[in-house]
């Protein structure tokens, strides 16, 4: 450690001699430092280590309550560091979760009233600026998150005033305060009290979601309620990131950004809030409970595609966009019988996403506007496990079969079993339906206007992607299965239908061999069914044998009408095709054909 200290007013420059031994003392005036490699801690959300200095001086600094206080500042300041942004943050004070920094540089000010008033002031105030060179996330197994740069900002008050907890913080925009010790110059120039930090962040969520963009990150302390455990509102310590007009991709090998063998959604100009939960470990309510974590997530999705098939096509959601739900737990003691899922939609169902500066973007991706708040954003989480998307309005399947409604996305394990008894462990990719819409025909969905084909309500489906584990594995499979009512045929008019029961069957494979070949293998289902959770706690289940046979089959007492004139009973089924049609005239023109047998 060195320090420095002059109290005579003016700069020192002199030489003197002990001991035979000369030394210069040259000292700016009034300066007081101390310089040395040390351990820091802020609040136990932020620990540094490395060179760091240390300075005091005095200031008058505004409130924002308008009132002028002298205060007596201590600033400390490094750079080069190393340390951890989040909650326990001080290695040995917990179960640490957040942000492993490196190359740090801050400027950290503590100010305390220059006259206590015989004990009775005894305010504090902190600010603190930090820029971050990289970061990763720890504490959440599930989860990854890359920092390319992180800027992090602190403003806030403590102590007491007449013996009263003292919450007013101080305007540094009308009184700045810069902060020049351990080698770095920053300055306080915020005006409300905060502790958050802003960045290019890069996140994986289970393998299954990842996320680009520019990120905001805040810490702090709420109750939340578990119904579980009726009547008890559980202090945590949460950790809090939310973005505004960012990347994702949310499906299997991803991201889509980086991975070629991406496939999923691929998702632009999204909104979120993701919470990081943690029982607060110093109160006495729940202690079965332990240091159990919570990773919570909502966010809207405006704009989506799905990669790499053309056969899959999502339409444009207009204002009802899709929203992402996550809401998983982690660390769960052995023993309890069942999880304690937090019920966000009684504890937070609401809050406003802060404003986001601009700022320099990915390489090779222009630089980020800065952007307004959105206040009264949606976070009635249910309590209970979810990964997934909903309120997707429809899909189009291979130009002929579209489903719509409130679709639901989730991913499972399945070990689909081909026709030729191989075996191929695979990520499902399901969406399903409860109570949808279902469209076979050209020019769906049904919505469209231009639709002619057949148009069935209520119905519930699902329809699953398989893709390989191994990731060098470039063959895919597609199923779909629904049940529905209330048919109706779009685009004839001359032509009705009426029917007891509709089931829709899909099994088609996708992708190409390692030879480059198509793929025509085809799962059988058979013996080994693909069982979908649905919404409404029911289960649908995919049997289709190992074979494609018809897209869509109408079962049981169907009746076909046609100009009031013919009528058809019995069982039905309806294909698509493209062809070549040649016209009286000798001109030929390519139609989608819609065939009824």
């Amino acid at each position: 450690i060195t320090g420095q200290k002059n109290t005579t007013g003016a700069d020192t420059s002199e030489n003197i001699t002990i001991g035979g031994v000369t030394k210069t003392l040259a000292l700016a005036k009034d300066v007081s430092r101390v310089t040395g490699d040390v351990k820091f801690r802020a609040d136990n959300f932020l620990y540094l280590s490395g060179i760091i200095g240390v300075e005091k001086k005095t200031a008058t600094l505004k409130l924002t309550d308008n009132s002028t206080v002298g205060v007596s500042a201590v600033q400390i300041g490094g750079t080069g560091l190393t340390g951890f942004f989040g909650l326990n943050a001080a290695p040995g004070t917990g179960s640490q979760t957040g942000l492993n920094l490196s190359n740090i540089s801050f400027g950290y000010t503590l100010a305390t009233p220059a006259n206590s008033n015989s004990g009775t002031d005894l305010r504090t105030w902190s600010g603190l600026k930090a820029a971050v060179g990289t970061a990763s996330l720890e504490g959440i197994s599930a989860v990854t998150a890359a920092v390319s740069s992180l800027g992090v900002s602190l403003n806030r008050a403590g102590g007491t005033l007449n013996s009263s907890p003292a919450t007013t913080a101080a305007d540094f925009k009308a009184s700045s305060l810069t902060n020049t010790a351990g080698g770095q110059s920053s300055t306080l120039d915020f005006s409300e009290a905060l502790a958050r930090a802003i960045g290019l962040f890069e996140f994986n969520v289970s393998g299954f979601t990842a996320f680009r963009g520019r990120f905001g990150i805040e810490t702090g302390s709420m109750d939340v309620t578990l119904p579980n455990f009726p009547g008890v509102n559980l202090p945590t310590n949460f950790l809090k990131f939310w973005g505004i007009d960012v990347d994702a991709s949310i499906g299997i090998n991803g991201p889509s950004w980086s991975n070629p063998n991406f496939t999923g959604f691929d998702v632009s100009g999204f909104d979120f809030n993701l919470m990081l939960n943690m029982r607060n470990p110093l109160t006495a309510l729940l202690p079965d409970l332990g240091a159990i974590k919570w990773f919570s997530m909502k966010a809207t999705l405006p704009e989506m595609g799905f990669l790499p098939f053309k056969q899959l096509q999502i339409p444009d959601f207009g204002l009802n966009a899709p929203s992402l739900s996550v809401n998983l737990a982690f660390d769960v003691p052995t023993g309890l019988p069942s999880v304690p899922y937090i019920d966000f939609s009684a504890s937070l169902p609401s809050v406003t996403l802060p404003a986001l500066p601009e700022m320099p973007n990915f390489p090779g991706l222009p630089d980020l506007p800065a952007v307004p708040s959105i206040p009264g954003f949606g976070f009635n989480l249910p309590a209970l496990e979810l990964l997934q998307i909903s309120n997707l309005p429809s899909i189009n399947l291979f130009d002929f079969i579209s489903f719509s409604g409130s679709l639901t996305v989730k991913r499972t394990e399945y070990t689909a079993k081909l026709a030729d008894g191989s075996e191929v462990p695979t990520w499902a990719l399901v969406m399903n339906s409860v109570n949808g819409g279902l469209f076979a025909g050209v020019n769906g969905p049904a919505a469209s206007g231009n639709a002619t084909g057949l148009s069935v309500s209520g119905v519930n489906g699902a329809v699953a992607l398989l893709i390989p584990k191994d990731s060098t594995d470039k063959r895919r499979w597609m199923a779909a299965t629904g049940t529905g009512s209330n048919v109706s045929l779009l685009g004839l008019p001359d032509v009705t239908i009426s029917a007891d029961s509709i089931t829709a069957q899909l099994n088609r494979p996708l992708g190409t061999n390692s030879d480059s070949s198509a793929n025509t293998s085809i799962v059988n289902f058979t013996g080994n069914n693909l069982n979908v959770l649905m919404d409404n706690g029911s289960t649908v289940s995919i049997t289709h044998p190992g074979s494609s046979g018809a897209l869509l089959k109408v079962a049981a007492d169907a009746t076909i009408g046609i100009a009031d004139f013919f009528r058809l009973d019995g069982n039905f089924g309806i294909e698509s095709s493209t062809r070549s049609l040649k016209l009286s005239d000798d001109s030929t023109v390519d139609v989608n054909v819609l065939s009824i047998a």
